[in-house]
């Protein structure tokens, strides 16, 4: 799963049309990348990372509510401030100088340290039937 999440956001990340992600998105799979660099340690909290985060996107390109939310998911204005900050690579890492511009000044995302919820990624489906096939 993890793969395929980080593809999926590097692959948004990269597009070069704002009017179909905008930078809000991009700060919101920015900071989602960041965050997964500080639970190197736990592949299943990595890949929860980047599903919420995922879900986030679609929701927000969808401007529906958030299913979940957490400190280090910006919305709106929070995330502009990460929206050119990262660029998309196709190999996973806990490194963020490898897919940040300036590692050295780079905030990472607000960590209200709240355990992210995870379990088999068979549970809590989706909502919409489109996204069984990311899953």
């Amino acid at each position: 799963c993890i793969s395929k999440y980080w593809s999926v956001l590097s692959t948004l990340l990269e597009s070069s049309s704002t009017a179909i992600i905008p930078d809000s998105i991009k700060g919101v799979i920015c900071a989602g990348l960041l965050h997964s660099t500080t639970n190197q340690e736990d592949e299943l909290v990595i890949a929860w990372t980047l599903r919420y985060t995922l879900d986030a996107v679609m929701a927000d390109l969808l401007n529906e509510n958030r299913t979940s939310t957490f400190s280090w998911l910006p919305n709106n204005d929070g995330a502009l401030f990460y929206a050119d900050k990262c660029f998309g690579i196709t190999s996973i890492t806990n490194d963020p100088s490898f897919f940040t511009f300036d590692v050295n000044n780079i905030t990472m995302p607000l960590d209200d340290f709240n355990e992210i919820p995870v379990g088999p990624m068979s549970e809590n489906p989706p909502k919409r039937p489109y996204y069984r096939g990311y899953y």
